[in-house]
């Protein structure tokens, strides 16, 4: 898991994606190009994990 990256541009075009949505673990895109719609996990920050960790 620790190989995953959220994927910021468009799967089909490579296009910088639009942010539409914020949810509490998910980001949902729109590309202005082509107008697909996709979405991504949140990363936690290093300072959130730590706190798991510890």
């Amino acid at each position: 898991m620790s190989n995953v990256r959220p994927t910021l541009n468009c799967p089909y075009c490579n296009t910088a994606g639009q942010k539409t949505a914020e949810y509490r673990r998910l980001i949902t895109f729109k590309c202005p190009k082509c107008g697909h719609e996709w979405s991504t996990l949140k990363m936690p920050s290093k300072e959130t994990k730590q706190k798991f960790i510890s």
